[in-house]
Parts: C-alpha cells; structure tokens; sequence
C-alpha cells in the first residue's frame, strides 16, 4: 500500500516563540522554565534518542492562558521503518525528513488554549495521537536540525492530506538525559495561543521492552 503524505507546512513549519513567563513548579517538584529566545535545537539531536515515557508540564504565555499550566503524560515509541516516510502531496518525498517516532499525549492541552484535533491518545502508528516529525537542512553554516510533535491523531491521518485546518504542535529546542523542552503553539492559520513545555523522562523505551 502506497502511503499518502502529510502537510508539515504553513504555520506548522514555524518556530514557536513564546518565552518570558516566569518559572513554573509542578506539583511532583520538578521545575519548567522557558529557554532564551532564540534557543535552538543542537544540529547532531535526533528525534529517535526521545523514545520512552515523559511526565510533560505545558505552560501557556498566550493573554487568554498566560501562566496557566497543565501536566500530562507523554510516550513516544518507535515508529515502524515502513511509516517513517514524508512526502508532499503527489508523493515527492521531503528531503532530510522523517517520522522515527509516534505516541499519545495524555493532558488537558484545552486549558492552556490547545486545539483537541481527534484523539491525543490514540496509539494507531497509521494515526497517531502524536507524530514526531525529524528534519535534517543543510544551510550556509552546516547541518538544521528541528524535532516537531504534531497532536491530534485527524491531524496525523496518514490517508489524508490536509490543505488547512487547525494544528496544535510541540517543537523541540533542547534535549538532555532528564528529557527535552522547547515551545508549542496551536491554531488555525497561524499560532493563536502558545507557550512552552518540559517533558520529563520517566522510563526509557528498553525499559518496556524488558
């Protein structure tokens, strides 16, 4: 079966800036802070070392949700080698792009103005409630690296191209051996509310392997 593409495009396709809010604590004491603007992600991050269980803390800067905070779980798996591709619509695959992870999203993204776009949670590889997106450039300097977690499995179907629509996407800029953090935004032509995010790891993908 041919897969079909998805849009990574448009506003999905910009960073995400949304910093100066003040420090957040979460209930279990780990602290969530907003990296310096203009942070970005190391050129040698891959997408595939985040696989695993995350405790993941989103903080909202948008006027409507400004310090509002949320906590979630977040589990990202392996994605079959086979459902890895990125193509535009015709089918022309996107260079340096794939999809090495998938997983679910189990938080009140509402509450910090998130659009729910179907299930968050649902762990379909074909349709994910999150699909974690890897982008590999090349520009005058060397090599881009971004890491993008879609959510909302009608927004991951594999069998649907999307021309437009609402979008609500978590973008990585730091990665560490605790876990990785970086902005979100979500809307529907272009970020309407935004914030950023820590994750937290809680167990490694071996471990369920075990």
């Amino acid at each position: 079966m041919q897969l079909s593409s998805f849009v990574w495009l448009g506003p999905l396709m910009l960073a995400a800036a949304s910093t100066g809010c003040a420090a957040n604590q979460a209930r279990n004491g780990q602290e969530c802070t907003p990296l310096p603007d203009g942070a970005e992600l190391e050129p040698s991050a891959r997408a595939g070392n985040l696989a695993g269980l995350f405790r993941v803390i989103l903080v909202g800067t948008s006027a409507d949700y400004s310090d509002q905070l949320i906590e979630g779980t977040l589990a990202l798996h392996p994605q079959d080698s086979a459902l890895q591709s990125v193509a535009l619509p015709g089918g022309v695959p996107v260079t340096g792009a794939r999809m090495p992870l998938y997983g679910s999203l189990d938080a009140a993204i509402e509450q910090v103005g998130g659009m729910r776009l179907g299930s968050a949670v649902l762990l379909d590889p074909a349709q994910p409630g999150v699909a974690v997106l890897e982008q590999v450039a090349q520009n005058e300097t060397g090599s881009v690296t971004s890491i993008t977690m879609r959510v909302g499995s009608d927004a991951n179907h594999r069998d649907m191209v999307r021309f437009d629509g609402g979008f609500m996407a978590l973008y990585v800029k730091e990665i560490t051996p605790g876990g990785f953090r970086g902005t979100w935004a979500s809307g529907v032509r272009g970020p309407e509310h935004e914030g950023y995010f820590c994750a937290f790891r809680l167990r490694n993908a071996a471990d369920d392997e075990a």
